[in-house]
């Protein structure tokens, strides 16, 4: 029995040199956030209040720099004529993710089963009663669970170990890079482009409450400096509290910003910083809605090149391309 006990709990140790099964093979998911998340297809008559329907582009490439914008697609229900929608009823809750409330549970199924939504790639779904009435599904937030459901988790997020920094080489160095991805897809998605280590453990990103594991801050800082050696992460602060992530680099985030520019003729012409991070013409774009300071870094290694110049006017900031 003794024996027993000491082999689970070395099973969360990493692999060792030998030809023994490796402790990182694939658990069964942990299925408590799976449940949760499972997508209603009607409302009932004998629901109440809130109707909410979540949409989301449909897309192949879950890289891809798809968003929804809250406004135009409120102008969308409205040239489309769907009705009984509650006064500021539609709002953004993800990158890709939009919320509609209905006032009925007629109106909310109508708009669920509307060919219209498949015919331009949207999804639509209802989510379940513990998101949607109490906000809380076994103590985590509802933004939270907005927030997994739009982003792919690897299977080691709901594994123990990999919040602990494995000392076997070649898993820590598998476990490092399956961290790096995650972080990356998790700032495009909640579209942001900075981590403050003192607050990681309240980011669902580093803090997975359904199996009660975080990953701990010099673990984070552990992932952001390896992160930094190929060019994915910088500190902004001496103290590497406060680092920048980049999902391409700084280069490849000017070049794409250039071929866009030179695509929609914009050479030769000056245009607002902010009409290329929030402008109609650049939404869809992947940079659109890019962090300020690393939009303006990207145009910096452009200007470098020759290809645009910064400029300042009346209390603006803008750019003409060459």
């Amino acid at each position: 029995a003794a024996s027993s006990r000491k082999r689970h709990v070395e099973s969360d140790k990493p692999a060792t040199e030998s030809g023994k099964k490796s402790g990182l093979n694939p658990p069964k998911l942990c299925t408590r956030i799976l449940r949760s998340l499972k997508a209603l297809q009607v409302a009932s008559k004998d629901d109440k209040r809130p109707f909410i329907v979540h949409v989301s582009r449909e897309i192949s490439d879950q890289s891809a720099g798809t968003s929804i914008r809250a406004l135009k697609f409120g102008l969308f229900l409205h040239q489309n004529k769907f009705t009984h929608i509650v006064k500021d009823g539609v709002k953004s809750v993800g990158r890709n993710r939009v919320c509609v409330e209905f006032s009925n549970a007629q109106a909310a199924n109508d708009f669920l089963s509307n060919q219209i939504l498949t015919l331009i790639k949207y999804k639509a779904v209802i989510l379940t009663f513990n998101i949607t009435r109490t906000g809380l599904v076994r103590s985590v937030p509802v933004d939270w669970l907005l927030i997994m459901a739009e982003i792919s988790w690897p299977w080691q997020y709901n594994f123990p170990p990999f919040f602990t920094i494995q000392m076997h080489t070649e898993t820590r160095s598998k476990q490092l890079a399956a961290w790096q991805e995650l972080i990356i897809e998790y700032l495009k998605a909640t579209k942001k482009s900075t981590i403050d280590i003192r607050e990681s453990q309240n980011s669902p990103l580093f803090n997975n409450s359904a199996i009660n594991r975080r990953l701990s801050q010099e673990a984070v800082l552990t992932v952001l400096e390896e992160m930094a050696k190929c060019g994915k992460a910088a500190p902004i602060d001496k103290s590497k509290t406060v680092w920048e992530i980049y999902w391409h680099s700084l280069d490849e985030w000017g070049n794409m910003i250039y071929n866009w520019a030179s695509a929609n003729g914009m050479n030769n012409s000056v245009c607002t910083l902010f009409e290329l991070r929030e402008g109609d013409h650049s939404e869809g774009e992947e940079f659109h809605g890019l962090d300020m300071n690393i939009l303006i870094k990207a145009l910096k290694a452009l200007e470098v090149k020759g290809k645009c110049e910064l400029i300042e006017f009346d209390d603006n900031q803008g750019v003409k391309f060459f």
